[in-house]
């Protein structure tokens, strides 16, 4: 097949995504047009390769290794990503209530979970892929600018990273679903991101053992550090991986505050604590509050 054949053969590939799912296509070209995407993009690779070569925030006072890029990225998808995929998705449903819209678009022939899940796709694959281009672009000037980072590492942190944006976009599916109006939506989401980011710990109080910890883990930003460090090569933590990589280039240890069950450092740590359990935990945060609403959009009499 020649280059002429390879050419005839995109449009029909489009037009058959197009037909298969045609709100997620028109979803994710619309939000391909649509500038604060594009700023967002821009903001996440800057800020990143930023502070990726110090040029912002305290120097480092050690010699960064290769593993650098994916624990700066690691901390601004955390914060910074994860808040964006609220607003990305607080009006999904809500927003089509508001304007009465969701009256024409439930006429549609199929069935209402459809609509749910073509809308979830549709801003899904628009906010992965402006953030992958963002990391990418960030990996890219760290290798010219220092050295490549793990190929692996690198790529398994880009797929546990769109899992991390998919479970916020799920949430933010599944209230915008249940409540009647954006307003209410992104209360609700914003209590619940900064609740898990910086209460979920005190109500559980300090991680001193192994069952806290677990218990620590089972938010999403949680499990996803636990991911992304266990896959960066540190210890199993669930602390911002800077952070732990600092404690460990100066002083040679984990601290408290990197929240790591010490028996973990020995080899003996229990079994609930891999790393691979937390990306079964994250995944659950991604599937479960989708289905949910799924199914609760389909039993409802919303209109």
């Amino acid at each position: 097949m020649d280059r002429s054949d390879d050419t005839k053969l995109e449009p029909t590939r489009s037009r058959f995504v197009s037909s298969r799912l045609p709100l997620a296509s028109r979803q994710f070209r619309v939000k391909l047009q649509n500038p604060r995407y594009w700023l967002y993009c821009l903001f996440v690779f800057g800020f990143g390769t930023a502070t990726m070569n110090e040029l912002i925030f305290t120097p480092l006072n050690y010699t960064p290794g290769p593993e650098r890029p994916i624990l700066v990225f690691q901390q601004v998808v955390g914060l910074i990503s994860g808040f964006v995929a609220i607003f990305v998705g607080y009006n999904i449903v809500a927003g089509d209530r508001t304007s009465g819209r969701i009256r024409l678009l439930l006429k549609l022939p199929y069935a209402r979970s459809r609509y749910i899940a073509e809308k979830f796709l549709g801003e899904a694959a628009a906010l992965v892929t402006f953030t992958t281009v963002a990391i990418l672009g960030g990996f890219a000037v760290w290798t010219v600018v220092n050295s490549r980072p793990p190929l692996l590492a690198s790529a398994s942190f880009l797929g546990f990273t769109a899992l991390y944006l998919l479970v916020w976009l799920s949430l933010s599916t599944a209230v915008s679903a249940v409540v009647k109006t954006g307003r209410r939506s992104i209360s609700i989401l914003v209590s619940l991101f900064f609740g898990m980011l910086f209460f979920w710990k005190g109500m559980i109080g300090p991680p001193t053992q192994a069952d806290a910890v677990f218990v620590d883990r089972l938010v999403p930003v949680r499990s996803y550090l636990a991911v992304t460090n266990w896959i960066a090569g540190l210890p199993n933590t669930h602390d911002w991986g800077i952070r732990v990589m600092r404690q460990l280039k100066v002083s040679n240890a984990v601290g408290k505050s990197a929240t790591i069950d010490p028996r973990v450092l020995d080899g003996a740590g229990p079994w609930y604590l891999s790393g691979w359990l937390s990306l079964v935990v994250l995944s659950l945060w991604g599937i479960v509050p989708l289905l949910i609403a799924c199914r609760w959009f389909n039993t409802t009499d919303i209109a």
